[in-house]
């Protein structure tokens, strides 16, 4: 996963249609295959915009990341699903993820994923189609308290994941 600039674009790259543009949630607004070697495609690029929505308790929010700004935008675990569907809207196989730890995703970023593809779906033909998902789980820390002290702890974990958005599927033969 990288973090691009707004209106960067990848190399090769094909828009994301039937999505209505909005920044409230992120969602896919471009896609590209890397070919490998004997010309068959070995990953699945997705470029994603839109910031997320990720609930919190300020409570239990990380104060500081490594340079983040946690007090502006929340520091989240994020996972992209994409499942392959043949040319009847069907899944074929089991669904690629792909992860990153510990993100803090502002509006103003693009995130662009990538996913290696398992040799059954290389083929043309194939995969018609991808129905793709994003979650968050927001970065918490615990903070007990010994009588009117609020002490923080290394206790960092995530609270329960959640969609960002519904599930979107765009058209995207291989070959």
């Amino acid at each position: 996963m990288y973090a691009i600039a707004p209106g960067a674009t990848l190399a090769g790259e094909r828009p994301v249609t039937g999505v209505a543009a909005s920044g409230a949630l992120p969602q896919p607004v471009a896609f590209a295959y890397t070919v490998g070697a004997p010309g068959a495609p070995t990953s699945l690029t997705i470029r994603w915009a839109g910031e997320p929505d990720v609930q919190r308790d300020a409570s239990q929010a990380v104060s500081y990341w490594y340079g983040a700004n946690p007090g502006a935008v929340p520091i989240a675990d994020y996972t992209f699903t994409a499942q392959a569907l043949d040319a009847r809207g069907q899944p074929v196989g089991a669904p690629i993820v792909a992860g990153c730890q510990r993100l803090e995703w502002s509006e103003q970023l693009s995130l662009v994923t990538t996913m290696r593809l398992p040799a059954s779906l290389t083929s043309s033909g194939v995969v018609a189609s991808w129905r793709v998902s994003a979650q968050a789980a927001s970065t918490i820390i615990a903070r007990p308290t010994l009588g009117p002290v609020t002490l923080e702890t290394g206790g960092i974990s995530n609270a329960p994941a959640q969609g960002l958005g519904a599930p979107v599927t765009f058209a995207a033969p291989l070959g």
